[in-house]
């Protein structure tokens, strides 16, 4: 199975000069209360949510049972500040979890924006995958399924990029900046993070891992 850590979403408008990041609190620093236990980002973080029923996880400095850095999927510091997400990109029977942010304000159609973030694969993941999906959505999603999301095709509410890794994300040890860009539709409010290809479609990389 393949579990990452993300922490820091980043999303500007390439026009700007000094920009402002898009992403309501992007790094995971606010907490409605303290984690206490798994499957629980939609309840305990602050402006984040998830998709689909999948159980992605909010881990926090503050916490023993989900605590920074040591936790179930690992040991793992923050590269800043003192929160991160945990979410599963491959497990068996297609099961996905999946990661979701607020924006401040719905992307201009037209306009050119960036978008980065910081991932780490768990230290006990058996694979690494080569390709991470991002998808902008004009309403909240919140899918009725526990299995991967098929990315939508010719709808204007939704906007989707796939960002690939030829050495695949597979760093244990360290953080990886992803980045990408995407030309705005004038919809996008929510964007989701996750892999939305089915296993058989998934480019996978075996490590050395205990789950």
């Amino acid at each position: 199975m393949r579990y990452a850590l993300i922490i820091a979403l980043i999303l500007f408008q390439n026009s700007l000069v000094y920009g402002q990041n898009l992403v309501k609190i992007p790094s995971f620093e606010e907490f409605n209360k303290c984690p206490e236990g798994s499957g629980n980002m939609t309840e305990d973080a602050t402006s984040w949510s998830v998709s689909t029923y999948g159980t992605t996880d909010y881990f926090n400095e503050c916490s023993d049972e989900m605590g920074v850095p040591n936790n179930f999927s690992g040991e793992q510091t923050t590269e800043f500040g003192k929160g991160y997400a945990g979410l599963y990109m491959l497990a068996p029977n297609d099961y996905r979890e999946y990661l979701q942010a607020e924006l401040t304000q719905p992307l201009v159609k037209g306009e050119r924006y960036s978008i980065s973030f910081y991932i780490s694969l768990a230290e006990k993941s058996m694979y690494a995958v080569r390709d991470i999906g991002v998808l902008f959505s004009e309403k909240k999603m919140n899918e009725p399924t526990r299995k991967h999301l098929t990315k939508p095709k010719g709808k204007d509410s939704f906007n989707h990029l796939e960002i690939s890794e030829s050495d695949y994300f597979a760093d244990k040890s360290g953080w990886m900046l992803v980045t990408s860009e995407i030309v705005a539709r004038g919809t996008e409010t929510f964007l989701t993070i996750g892999n939305f290809r089915n296993n058989m479609a998934s480019s996978l990389k075996k490590m050395k891992g205990k789950s």
